[in-house]
């Protein structure tokens, strides 16, 4: 009841209260009217959503923001100026608020669909939706303005058989969050994960998959989330909810000492390097995914990740690893007694399979002596 929208749409300008029928059209709504029930709930005083929607539009030319750098977008222009012009004007364009006086108090942006239309754009989408956050901030002079993040959820979670839906899935929505995850923004950058909310065309009145099939529950659903976090946001809370992940580790439990360097292969889900660690450097030492092996001992080789801007830490994993000293076999010739001679001398070659040193022992030295590898009858 104390929420209002102001959206210069096509078909003529909406300045009333929230209400259905405020979409592109009369016959479609989009997520402000959750959003509206949202802040209604929560916030005292009137709300005034300031909606600026161009079908077509993309972050990378159309919507670029000044710091971005080479020619700022014309609709990024059109934007700023309808949220400056309306807000300068609020006593005659909404005489039914009864003031003039506002703040600004948060920005929410759910757009993207069109940025798949390059590999170029997918690539710097990540940087330009940061410089947007912070032009917008400073446009509107609101340093730490709360913003909410709508990713381009279009196609969901498995991976979509269209080329261009694949796109935003594996380079836009990794590239939408890992912003709204930025610890520089933490707290006021909220973040909506929109991929649940798609329904598939069978379950929606529309094949249009660039406006989620044009179904309702979708509308409703991204809208009431984004209330959610803009209160979040608003309130310096809004944390960016980091996924879980963990590590596997196969090793095997005993090694031979004389292996040398082998490669530790643990990995995650999340696809991040594994780090590792050994608790006697001295037996085994690791450099990155190589370990090299010194001596014969007992070691533990510990694999750990400290997450990043979208997963949470890892558990470690450690694994006991036993050293053992290598076999070895001596090829040993000697001539039979027959062919022995009081005082003779004779140079013992004897070689081990390791390459080591071979010494020499007489189990009676009164008949043959042994002096390094001479022995003497």
């Amino acid at each position: 009841e104390d929420v209002w929208m102001y959206f210069d749409r096509e078909n003529g300008t909406v300045k009333s209260q929230i209400t259905v029928g405020q979409g592109v059209n009369n016959e479609f709504i989009g997520p402000e009217l959750m959003l509206a029930h949202e802040l209604d709930a929560a916030l005292d005083g009137p709300v005034l959503i300031i909606k600026t929607a161009w079908g077509g539009k993309n972050l990378a030319v159309d919507f670029r923001p000044p710091s971005a750098g080479g020619a700022t977008g014309t609709y990024y222009t059109e934007m700023i100026n309808t949220i400056k012009n309306v807000t300068a004007h609020l006593d005659t364009e909404f005489p039914e608020l009864k003031t003039g006086k506002f703040e600004y108090a948060g920005f929410g942006w759910f757009q993207g669909w069109n940025d798949g239309e390059s590999g170029d754009y997918l690539d710097e989408y990540a940087s330009n939706l940061s410089h947007l956050i912070d032009d917008v901030r400073s446009e509107l002079e609101t340093p730490g303005l709360p913003f909410v993040i709508a990713n381009t959820g279009q196609g969901g979670y498995e991976l979509h058989p269209d080329s261009w839906i694949q796109g935003l899935q594996t380079k836009l929505v990794p590239a939408q969050k890992s912003v709204a995850c930025d610890r520089d923004y933490e707290g006021t950058v909220g973040y909506v994960d929109t991929r649940g909310y798609y329904y598939e065309v069978a379950n929606s009145p529309a094949d249009a998959g660039h406006h989620f099939h044009n179904n309702a529950l979708t509308y409703l659903n991204i809208g009431q989330q984004m209330g959610m976090q803009m209160i979040e946001a608003i309130a310096g809370d809004a944390y960016c909810a980091r996924e879980a992940q963990d590590i596997t580790f196969e090793l095997q439990e005993e090694i031979v000492a004389t292996i040398g360097s082998f490669t530790l292969n643990a990995s995650t889900n999340a696809d991040l390097t594994v780090e590792y660690t050994s608790s006697d450097e001295r037996i085994i030492s690791v450099n990155g995914s190589t370990a090299t092996v010194h001596t014969s001992g007992e070691v533990t080789i510990t694999a750990y990740q400290h997450g990043d801007d979208n997963f949470e830490p890892a558990g470690e994993v450690s694994r006991v690893l036993q050293v053992i000293k290598d076999t070895q076999t001596i090829s040993f010739s000697f001539p039979n007694a027959d062919d022995l001679r009081i005082n003779q001398e004779i140079t013992m070659e004897a070689q081990a399979s390791s390459g080591l040193e071979v010494s020499y022992l007489s189990s009676n030295p009164d008949v043959i002596s042994i002096d390094g590898n001479q022995a003497t009858v």
